[in-house]
């Protein structure tokens, strides 16, 4: 987490137990970040988070059969799922799992606990990342999406803020599909991510310099927790 772009909050708060989280997003223009969608919420600048709940019922059986994912479950030029390496280490942490909330939990588990956390300049790859078994939220989702993708589950990177040590830090995570999206962090060890997860954009990291206008401008206030 890069101290020098995080953004202060006007009333810290305790992240324990929250199930809804709603901000005010101020001094910067919030047209073409996606905000309103999902366990999101949109009304003028305030953006309100609800918390996922997960269970068997989230779930299915491999292979998926949904129409309209193609875009995550394909692989791109940064998360190169159609690579043996991840199809051959899908395999020895699944062990023949074919559900797909057991999968994909066993495949963020191995991630964060296999992967170094560290800083790292430059864009990031996931067959990169899968070599050098380092890197910072970037690393994770990206090593975590080519991983999710090869298993068969639709999985996407998003972008946005998180909220740690009373301060909202620029960070990157997951969603992958089961029963709806669910955010997941592979960094914090978050499944399903907390609702201090606030997402502004999904996409490799072509898209994800959006929120690069935001750093120096962005400005936050608690409306409300619960």
């Amino acid at each position: 987490m890069v101290e020098a772009t995080a953004i202060e909050v006007d009333a810290p708060f305790s992240t324990s137990g929250l199930r809804t989280l709603s901000l005010r997003l101020e001094n910067v223009d919030l047209e073409g970040f996606q905000l309103d969608g999902g366990r999101q919420t949109l009304q003028d600048d305030v953006v309100t988070i609800r918390l996922r709940t997960l269970s068997r019922k989230n779930s299915y059986t491999l292979p998926f059969l949904g129409q309209g994912f193609e875009a995550w479950l394909q692989p791109s030029v940064l998360i190169q799922s159609d690579r043996p390496e991840f199809a051959e280490l899908v395999g020895k942490i699944g062990k023949g799992e074919q559900r797909a909330l057991k999968l994909a939990r066993r495949l963020h588990d191995w991630v964060y606990k296999n992967i170094e956390k560290r800083p790292f300049a430059g864009m990031p790859s996931a067959l990169d990342v899968l070599k050098a078994r380092q890197g910072d939220c970037n690393e994770h989702a990206m090593l975590m999406a080519a991983l999710c993708r090869s298993a068969g589950i639709p999985c996407r990177v998003v972008a946005g803020l998180v909220y740690l040590r009373g301060r909202f830090y620029y960070h990157a995570w997951n969603e992958l599909y089961l029963d709806d999206w669910v955010a997941v962090d592979a960094t914090l060890n978050q499944f399903p991510a907390d609702v201090t997860h606030v997402k502004f954009i999904e996409g490799d990291m072509e898209e994800q310099t959006m929120v690069l206008n935001l750093i120096g401008r962005l400005k936050i206030e608690v409306v409300d927790y619960q």
